[in-house]
């Protein structure tokens, strides 16, 4: 028997029953940037709504009614539940009844010492969310409780769900390890997958992670394809994607390579006394990051998957990583990195910092090095059109913008084989232009208007934020 209803946080505890963390539950694993991103989420969300009674969708919670114990086991949710806890005490100076959670483990401790801290750094804050907006009566889940343990664990396994519980990437580490042969290649791959998985999370940047890559990254790099039909990520897609789509392994230990700009073997032709000279491509392999995969090349099962993966793990490292000792080389890549940091910055919304990664990433891969710095001022041109436009950057902008335009950014990126193509399809799009043209400036919030700072700190005072183009160096 499953019981579904609707409650906001302050009566998840008003139900009689205490509720608990099972000791099978992954320690908390909350991060300080992930917190910051809830409380931007807040203050956007209760900015735009003018009627007070709306609520804040906080997702699902699904507990197991353990009737011997007469006790809720926290199934799914236990990391929001959790992280509204914490920010409850920072606000009352004290749990309310049956919110006596316990943990085990230092990482749970940890975690939640930092963002104890990070809230209470942000009190003030939180208290005017509070104290104008009602906050904490506001928040909504969707309750799930089941009477049977088998059935919760069904539902939870189901549930198209992107928590750290549900993450992708063990299931896509299991799969493709079946199919390499070599027990000690199984090793050495299983190990750099957990390596890259924890260092993500020692360095408390879950932006840098292998499931962030695979959802924010690698699905909608290969997948968001043409404007009809471009599926939202979620757990299913993929494992159909990253799974299901995958062919064949050669069982003798080989797999295919395709045609794509790291795997050329001419790269120029030169006219030596009548007779054509083919220059063949001299590329060394020097990183994983230059690896001959391109992003929407077919995948093979076992090593090829791992392969490919490890090459766009680098990419995202050696673009957004931060420590990077092939990045210092490189001028273009130092001074994209500087305008990054500056201007997709915490006050960012997380969709359209994950969609300028995307956008580098995918030139990176066709392009290297060559020109990134006026690409990312050009991409910022396009996606800070939708920062502009919009009083709330909602995760449907970032499709929409590839939908509204001529033609999708995203396939312009791949297809282009030159970088002035992508500027000039930036330069000419009309509904950008349209978003500029009827910016007024005077009417804009103050997330915008941040924006629009961050973005003139980058031009030695320009300020004329219409005619953006034309500072492009």
């Amino acid at each position: 028997m499953v019981e579904v209803s609707t409650l906001p946080f302050e009566e998840l505890f008003a139900q009689g029953k205490k509720i608990i963390i099972p000791e099978y539950q992954r320690p908390y694993t909350w991060t300080v940037d992930k917190a910051e991103e809830l409380i931007q989420d807040f203050e956007e969300f209760f900015a735009e709504q003018s009627d007070t009674t709306s609520a804040y969708y906080m997702g699902s919670i699904l507990f197991y009614h353990n009737k011997s114990k007469n006790v809720l086991e926290v199934i799914d949710g236990q990391q929001r539940l959790s992280t509204l806890i914490v920010l409850q005490y920072v606000l009352d100076g004290a749990l309310q009844d049956h919110q006596d959670l316990q943990f085990n483990g230092h990482t749970s401790y940890n975690a939640i010492r930092k963002i104890k801290a990070f809230f209470t750094s942000r009190k003030y804050t939180l208290l005017a969310l509070a104290n104008d907006h009602g906050l904490l009566k506001r928040l909504s889940f969707t309750v799930i409780t089941c009477l049977e343990e088998d059935l919760a664990f069904t539902f939870f396994d189901t549930q198209n769900n992107r928590g750290v519980s549900l993450s992708a990437d063990d299931y896509l580490k299991a799969y493709h390890l079946r199919s390499v042969v070599s027990e000690d290649q199984q090793d050495v791959l299983a190990t750099e997958w957990e390596h890259a998985a924890l260092l993500a999370q020692d360095e408390d940047h879950t932006h840098l992670s292998l499931s962030y890559l695979f959802y924010q990254m690698l699905y909608k790099g290969r997948m968001w394809r043409g404007q009809k039909h471009l599926v939202p990520e979620g757990k299913d897609e993929l494992l159909q994607t990253f799974q299901k789509k995958t062919l064949a392994a050669d069982n003798g230990g080989s797999f295919p390579l395709y045609h794509s700009k790291s795997n050329m073997r001419y790269t120029a032709a030169k006219i030596e006394d009548g007779d054509i000279a083919w220059q063949d491509n001299e590329q060394e392999m020097a990183t994983k990051a230059d690896l001959p995969f391109s992003m929407r090349q077919p995948l093979h099962k076992g090593y090829h998957f791992f392969a490919f993966t490890s090459k766009y793990y680098a990419i995202h490292q050696l673009l957004f990583g931060d420590k990077s000792a092939e990045r210092a080389k490189d001028t273009e890549l130092v001074k994209s990195r500087g305008f990054y940091d500056i201007v997709y910055s915490k006050s960012m919304s997380p969709f359209l910092c994950a969609y300028m990664q995307l956008c580098l990433i995918l030139y990176y891969d066709v392009f290297k090095a060559k020109e990134i710095f006026k690409a990312i001022q050009f991409f910022d041109y396009f996606i800070g059109s939708i920062r502009l436009d919009k009083y709330y950057v909602r995760k449907e902008s970032v499709k929409n913008s590839l939908i509204e335009a001529q033609n999708n950014l995203l396939d312009v990126i791949t297809q282009a084989y030159l970088p002035q193509e992508i500027f000039e399809f930036i330069s000419n799009e009309p509904s950008t232009k349209i978003k500029y043209t009827k910016i007024e400036i005077d009417k804009l919030n103050t997330i915008r208007h941040k924006y629009i700072k961050r973005v003139t700190s980058c031009y030695e005072g320009e300020v004329d934020i219409i005619n953006r183009l034309q500072w492009i160096k």
